[in-house]
């Protein structure tokens, strides 16, 4: 089970020495009441800010809740490639302060859709120990959720 607070240590065992890090992981990030609907408009940038909640990254995705059920992904902010992945991931992040979703990613009036933002944090460099945290990075995060209505 995910518990927020909760200190974790990865151990890795190989060739007789041992390397390991450890982390805090951390609650979701504040967004807003989840039970509470979002208005917007539709085409129009949404903003979380998540200044000063402890996070060193993070990851939003919005999915468009269709007729019927179905579900459409409309934005992610995933690393895309390999290099984007290692500039996203690498040590020494600061803190993502207002972060901005694109108003594409709510193309249509009168929809609904849902918001997610995942909180990332970082081990601490001390708390590596035969590992080089300039090449390894250990993280964990949790996910928080909006439903938002546009054009209403």
């Amino acid at each position: 089970d995910y518990i927020p607070g909760e200190t974790w240590t990865l151990i890795i065992e190989e060739g007789g020495k041992t390397r390991q890090a450890t982390l805090v992981a951390p609650s979701s990030p504040d967004i807003g009441d989840p039970s509470e609907v979002l208005e917007h408009q539709a085409d129009t940038a949404l903003q979380f800010d998540l200044s000063g909640q402890g996070f060193d990254h993070y990851v939003a995705a919005v999915g468009q809740v269709l007729t019927g059920g179905d579900f459409v992904l409309t934005y992610d902010s995933r690393p895309t490639s390999a290099q984007d992945y290692i500039d996203w991931i690498k040590p020494g992040a600061t803190d993502p302060g207002v972060i901005t979703i694109p108003g594409s990613a709510f193309p249509d009036a009168a929809s609904s859709y849902i918001v997610g933002v995942a909180g990332i944090r970082e081990a601490e460099p001390s708390s590596f120990e035969q590992l080089n945290p300039v090449i390894s990075n250990l993280v964990a995060g949790a996910m928080a959720g909006r439903v938002v209505l546009t054009g209403l």
